[in-house]
């Protein structure tokens, strides 16, 4: 599936395919109104777009990563298929198996709001599509967000410990060459020669 067609034509994050048009102009003015405001209401979504690309009936919800095909939205309503199910499947070679329940939430919400995650999720599923997509592109931004500055701190935390071990070896490096110039001394001769093996003496 291409989307080309509607991907980066303006900077909202409501895109609606243009071969739409007809569909569109038999609705009333009050659903179109409500479909622009609906559009303003997602504005300050940068990285996810709501789509609408074959029927004003189904939203689809595309990164913002040119060509991205990936119906997060659709991924969502097939999690939603096996939410609290129980599964089995196949463990080792003697026909073991091993079962469990799928979670009761989907991923997202458990990534957002850890042991609030039912409540909100109870919330979410009482709106209508277009309201859920909205709010899911809104939470997909926000969890990548979330994730890329996890990814910094922790980058930020290592980047740190490892210009402290270079700074504390270069101060141990320092007070070893001060300790040296200051304590420093060569052996004498005489000892040197006297560590010498016999065959060494013996040839020399």
């Amino acid at each position: 599936m291409q989307i080309r067609s509607i991907d980066n034509t303006n900077f909202q994050a409501l895109k609606i395919s243009p071969k739409l048009r007809a569909e569109l102009a038999k609705s009333t003015d009050r659903y179109l109104k409500s479909l622009d405001n609906y559009g303003e209401t997602m504005a300050d979504v940068k990285l996810y777009n709501v789509v609408f690309d074959e029927n004003m009936r189904t939203p689809k919800i595309f990164h913002t990563i040119k060509n991205s095909t990936r119906d997060y939205f659709a991924e969502l309503k097939n999690e939603e298929n096996y939410l609290g199910k129980y599964y089995e499947r196949p463990a080792g070679d003697d026909g073991d198996t091993v079962g469990g329940f799928y979670p009761d939430t989907p991923m997202v919400f458990r990534k957002l709001f850890g042991e609030n995650a039912k409540e909100k999720y109870g919330k979410f599923k009482r709106q209508d599509a277009l309201t859920q997509a909205a709010e899911y592109s809104r939470m997909l931004e926000e969890a990548e967000i979330k994730e890329i500055n996890k990814r910094a701190k922790e980058e930020a935390q290592q980047s740190f410990a490892e210009t402290l071990k270079k700074e504390n070896q270069r101060i141990v490096n320092k007070l070893a060459d001060e300790l040296i110039e200051k304590f420093g001394y060569e052996p004498p001769k005489d000892i040197i020669e006297n560590k010498k093996s016999w065959w060494q003496k013996l040839f020399n």
